[in-house]
C-alpha cells in the first residue's frame, strides 16, 4: 500500500460505535426480511491544531466523504460507503483527550460492559431508524438524546 493510502496520523483512534460492541452486526427487520446494517464508527483523535485541510484529503484520499463538521456533536465526520445508500463506516475527527473524544470513549465502554444498555440503545435505534426513515437529521438528534440519557443514567448509577 502506497504512502498516499495510510490513515491519517491523529494521536489515537478507536472504534467506538455499536459495531464494537460484541455483536459486530445490527439486524434490521424491514418488509419481512432482515438486512444486515454493519457499520463502524471510529474517533480519530488529533492534536488541537492539527488543520482541517490536510486531515481532510487524508482522508478523502482513502475513499471517505467529507460530511462536514458537526462541531461538538460529532467533529470532522466521513463516510465510507461501499455502494450508493450504504455506509459501511463513519470516522469522527476530534480533539484527543477533549470532552468528544472523552464522551466517545465512555459511551463504547458503556456498551461493551453493560448488555442492558446495549439492549435499549439497539432497540431504540430501530424504533428511531423506523419512525425517520426519511429524516435523518431528527433521527440523529433523537439518537444523540439516547446516548446522553444512557450515558448520564449509567454515571448516576455509579455502575
Amino acid at each position: 500500500m502506497g504512502s498516499d493510502r495510510r490513515a491519517p496520523r491523529g494521536r489515537d483512534s478507536r472504534s467506538v460505535g455499536r459495531a464494537r460492541a460484541r455483536d459486530r452486526a445490527c439486524w434490521l427487520h424491514r418488509r419481512s426480511r432482515t438486512i444486515r446494517k454493519a457499520d463502524l464508527d471510529i474517533a480519530v483523535g488529533v492534536g488541537a491544531k492539527v488543520p482541517t485541510d490536510p486531515v481532510r484529503k487524508r482522508l478523502e484520499g482513502l475513499g471517505y466523504e467529507f460530511r462536514g463538521n458537526a462541531g461538538d456533536s460529532g467533529g470532522l465526520v466521513f463516510v465510507l460507503s461501499d455502494r450508493p445508500q450504504h455506509r459501511v463506516a463513519h470516522v469522527h475527527v476530534v480533539e484527543h483527550g477533549g470532552p468528544q473524544w472523552h464522551r466517545y470513549l465512555a459511551f463504547r465502554d458503556l456498551l461493551l460492559e453493560h448488555e442492558p444498555a446495549r439492549a435499549i440503545y439497539e432497540r431504540t435505534k430501530g424504533e428511531l431508524a423506523e419512525r425517520f426513515s426519511n429524516d435523518r437529521k431528527s433521527y440523529q438528534a433523537a439518537k444523540e438524546e439516547v446516548v446522553r440519557s444512557l450515558l448520564e443514567q449509567y454515571a448516576a448509577s455509579g455502575e
